[in-house]
């Protein structure tokens, strides 16, 4: 499993000098590089910034989410996790050792960076490690300006996105497992993300796994990527602890495979 997930990061359509020539863009990478920031804007527009016109758009994402489009169709793969699986995984990430929470004080000593997208691609590939069918896992963005006052400084801190990492649940709910801010439903999440959002008005759009954020491509090594010094070797560390740290836990080695894929199909 670990020499197939690092076939997928480093083979040479994911990390391959990029060509501008949209003709040469399979669907999914199209997607992947198309600017967030610009779509949000355009929602905005379309809505006559309206938000209750915004939040109907959002919510046409999480129902089409919620379809379970291509879910269940790899038999080698779990197709949904259990309670218990779901919070063992959160708790895994929230203290690993270079995407937990706490790690931030080595690689974003000023707090400018935040890493989300770091903790969202560290949770993707984790979930394909422990052998989770990537049609059951969704990267959710939520793009827009957003405040929130920092309990201990009482600050007002801005940011114009967030994004996290969700997977299917054996209840049929999408979870999404947000350090940041806690494991919750999709639902919830959007929630709690919408309250922070200045006068409401925020953007969710589900990409492709691989999207980095709002306006960069998929992940790649070339310059600004992931391997920018500007995030202090923060990827070359996530990469490595893969390859040093074995498999915690395969969920195919239950019987979990057969029981969620019946689960996703009975629907």
């Amino acid at each position: 499993m670990m020499v197939l997930i690092f076939a997928l990061l480093f083979s040479e359509s994911a990390f391959s000098q990029p060509n501008l020539g949209a003709e040469n863009l399979n669907a999914e990478k199209w997607e992947a590089r198309q600017n967030l920031y610009d779509l949000e804007f355009q929602r905005r527009l379309d809505a006559n910034f309206d938000p209750k016109l915004i939040h109907q758009q959002n919510r046409q994402v999480i129902q089409q989410i919620e379809s379970l489009e291509g879910v269940g169709q790899n038999p080698n793969r779990v197709s949904a996790l259990s309670t218990k699986e779901l919070r063992k995984l959160f708790n895994y990430a929230t203290h690993h050792p270079v995407a937990g929470l706490q790690a931030l004080k080595k690689y974003d000593p000023t707090g400018e960076i935040g890493f989300c997208f770091g903790r969202a691609l560290f949770l993707h590939l984790e979930l394909l490690r422990r052998g989770v069918a990537k049609e059951s896992i969704k990267k959710v963005f939520a793009v827009g300006e957003m405040l929130e006052v920092d309990p201990v400084t009482q600050n007002a801190i801005t940011w114009q996105f967030h994004v996290a990492t969700a997977v299917l649940g054996k209840d049929g709910k999408w979870w999404v497992l947000d350090p940041s801010y806690g494991l919750m439903d999709l639902r919830e999440w959007y929630r709690y993300m919408k309250a922070m959002a200045v006068s409401h008005r925020m953007s969710l759009f589900s990409t492709p796994l691989s999207k980095i954020g709002p306006s960069a491509w998929e992940y790649n090594i070339q310059p600004g990527g992931l391997f920018d010094p500007y995030y202090q070797k923060y990827f070359q560390d996530l990469f490595a602890s893969f390859k040093k740290t074995p498999v915690t836990k395969d969920y195919r080695k239950s019987n979990a495979a057969k029981s969620c894929q019946l689960a996703v199909t009975s629907k």
